[in-house]
């Protein structure tokens, strides 16, 4: 979380990088965005030793060992990384907290930047192969921090739970729109059931975002009907479709409102949310449950359309299938040094988001499949979430995915 602010104050681009990676995945990394500061948590010693043997800009590296004052774990045991391991010519080295320690109290200037300034460089790698950078400017932050705030209603009551990996949009956008209105941030060093319940429970956590694999653990773990979970109002996911038999155990056993989103990297992240507007809340609870599990209407200041292969809009019928594009200030300008690749996803000022959907007469979309992963059988469109969604309202089912394999018969 310091990492971010650090860097928007200094006015330098941040690459927040999956330390699920290779050391060959993160090299390339390196290597196509340039860094030259690489900042190393002694958790990833081994594979940044690794990543640090190959060829890259990287000058100053700056080490974090673990800290285990305010953690219930027996994780101090554990044996420290020698970070003289990763002596290398010509790379400075900088302890962070001794660093902080060392500092003098004169305040760092802060760089105005303007609203175009590159503030972070995401890699992904979608369903397409080979990592992109996504390009995400200061003003794409910014508004999708603010539109956040106003389509969930945040406010300086908000305690919320970063229990999902901040070097994925799908939480990182709430350290900015969080802090914004003053909430409260309580983190987890990773992700498991046991933990994220108990912090839920000991710092009152009321919201958090996770991805639907995340929820599933929670619901399974044996820890769920013995702690208070009193506080938490709303559980929000992204990153996958979600069935609504899924939903309605999120909202029962949780005991707590359910809202899903849904972004790309690319969009900062926020394209749709699934909030329920006024006049429909009155709706049957069936039909509330089905309503919530969608995709979602258009997020504040984003242009969204469901749209045919010539780019014409689709019937809002809920029926007919075409692919999600979308325009706004929380839209990327393209990806780093990939002029082509940025050409074909960004055609005509819309961005094109691989994604099929339907979308209703309400405005509310609902994804059926990426582009790319559609199923064909018999000459007809199966779409692996109708599927997914069939498997999940079967009790002994925890998790599913579909999806289909080459048949030459």
């Amino acid at each position: 979380m310091e990492t971010y602010y650090a860097c928007a104050a200094l006015g330098v681009a941040l690459t927040p990088i999956n330390f699920r990676l290779s050391a060959n995945e993160i090299g390339d990394i390196l290597r196509d965005s340039g860094v030259s500061c690489l900042i190393v948590h002694e958790d990833f010693g081994q594979i940044a030793k690794a990543v640090l043997k190959q060829e890259n800009k990287v000058s100053h590296v700056i080490t974090i060992r673990k800290s285990f004052e305010h953690l219930d774990c027996n994780e101090e045991t554990s044996e420290q990384f020698d970070f003289s391991q990763l002596e290398r010519t010509g790379l400075r080295f900088v302890d962070y907290e001794q660093a902080l320690n060392d500092a003098t109290e004169d305040t760092i200037p802060f760089q105005i930047c303007q609203s175009e300034t590159l503030a972070h460089l995401y890699y992904t790698s979608g369903t397409t192969g080979k990592a992109k950078g996504v390009m995400l400017s200061h003003m794409n932050v910014t508004i999708n921090a603010l539109g956040a705030i106003t389509e969930l209603a945040l406010s300086d009551a908000i305690i919320w739970g970063h229990f999902a990996p901040i070097f994925h949009l799908a939480d990182a956008w709430a350290i900015f729109a969080v802090t914004w209105i003053g909430g409260k941030h309580v983190y987890i060093p990773y992700f498991n059931a046991h933990d994220a319940l108990a912090a839920i429970s000991k710092e009152q956590v009321n919201i958090t975002a996770l991805v639907p694999t995340m929820v599933n653990q929670l619901l399974a773990c044996p820890d769920l009907k013995n702690v208070d979970l009193s506080s938490l109002q709303m559980v929000m996911t992204a990153g996958s479709p979600i069935a609504p038999e899924q939903v309605r155990r999120i909202m029962k056993e949780l005991d707590c409102d359910y809202c899903q989103f849904y972004g790309l990297t690319e969009t900062s992240p926020f394209l749709t949310v699934g909030s329920i507007k006024d006049h429909l809340k009155h709706l049957p609870e069936d039909e509330l449950l089905k309503l919530k599990a969608r995709t979602g209407r258009a997020f504040i200041s984003t242009e969204v359309k469901v749209v045919r292969d010539d780019d014409t809009e689709v019937a809002w019928d809920d029926q007919e299938v075409g692919e999600i594009i979308a325009r706004g200030p929380n839209v990327t300008s393209g990806y780093w040094k990939q002029p082509e690749t940025t050409a074909q996803a960004i055609r005509g000022g819309w961005f094109h988001t691989g994604d099929l959907a339907v979308i209703d007469q309400e405005g509310y979309i609902n994804i059926v499949d990426r582009s790319k992963d559609m199923i064909i059988s018999g000459g007809e469109n199966v779409y692996s979430t109708e599927v997914e969604y069939c498997l999940y309202e079967h009790p002994a089912v925890l998790e599913c995915a579909v999806f289909g394999i080459p048949d030459d018969n």
